[in-house]
């Protein structure tokens, strides 16, 4: 599965240009999705949230996340996506390339 499209909008609290507050969305690629499609957002090498893609049959593969603003660093952040596959002895991670 690869990311098609990927975007953010943020601001700090106080209104600077500084991304501090982001809600991420976009769209998946790869096979046609018949379900919605779990997903999992690392900020800074850490799991900070959990989405799936559309209930919408018109639009399966959007989905949407919000982070919290406390969780990003003043001096940068790297953010990865991992699709979840759940599995009998617990879940996997597939990272998401975009």
């Amino acid at each position: 599965m690869d990311m098609q499209t990927v975007s953010w909008w943020g601001k700090n609290r106080s209104g600077a240009s500084r991304l501090r507050s982001v809600l991420f969305f976009g769209n998946l690629a790869g096979p046609q999705i018949t379900q919605p499609v779990p997903i999992a957002i690392a900020l800074n090498g850490r799991i900070e949230c959990t989405t799936r893609t559309s209930l919408d049959p018109g639009t399966p593969s959007e989905w949407t996340a919000l982070l919290r603003d406390d969780l990003f660093r003043t001096d940068g952040n790297k953010v990865q996506f991992y699709e979840v596959e759940q599995t009998t002895d617990g879940f996997v991670l597939h990272e998401i390339s975009y």
